[in-house]
């Protein structure tokens, strides 16, 4: 298993600014993930969180932007401070260790 994962990694393309666009283009919901673990770091139960997440999630997916959801959402806000919003939306953070991974699954 791990030798086909390793051939699918080292013949990838990627093409970084598609990806970027698509990124974008969805508004900062690919950050939910760790808007719910800072909650739940916080002290939000894991289920609890995940509703707060979830209902601006939902309104995101029909255009509206996801971390002025979030900072409007007076649960949230109540939790975070918006410098905690920040950095669950911080891509460099978010993307610091994709290096090691990938080193690990092809062995480089």
């Amino acid at each position: 298993m791990l030798a086909r994962a390793t051939k699918i990694v080292r013949g990838l393309v990627v093409y970084a600014d598609n990806m970027r666009k698509n990124f974008e283009r969805l508004g900062g919901l690919p950050f939910s993930g760790g808007v719910l673990v800072a909650l739940a770091k916080r002290g939000v139960p894991r289920q609890t969180a995940y509703s707060w997440v979830q209902r601006s999630a939902m309104r995101a997916w029909k255009g509206e932007e996801f971390r002025s959801l979030l900072a409007a959402d007076p649960d949230v806000i109540r939790v975070l401070s918006p410098t905690d919003l920040d950095a669950c939306f911080d891509l460099a953070k978010t993307l610091k260790a994709v290096d090691a991974i990938f080193a690990r699954v092809i062995g480089s």
